[in-house]
């Protein structure tokens, strides 16, 4: 099994649909927005630096907090 940090793009759509579609929602990001969110986070934890969009709303701590806050509001399990 490889290491999260090293997954690619697809095997991140795959692994973590319900996450991305929490970012895209919260904070109005593109796909590849989020998926790129999740693999800079994986590789570099909460020192990542994201899109513009992403640094926008704080950077990609604060992105997947309010992700994770929102979960129930947005019933997706």
């Amino acid at each position: 099994m490889k290491p999260l940090a090293a997954l690619t793009q697809d095997e991140i759509r795959q692994r973590f649909p319900r996450l991305i579609t929490l970012l895209r929602v919260t904070a109005i990001l593109t796909q590849t927005e989020a998926v790129s969110a999740i693999q800079g986070y994986r590789q570099d934890g909460l020192s990542a630096v994201g899109s513009e969009a992403v640094m926008h709303f704080g950077g990609i701590a604060k992105l997947v907090l309010a992700a994770r806050q929102h979960r129930r509001y947005f019933g997706i399990r």
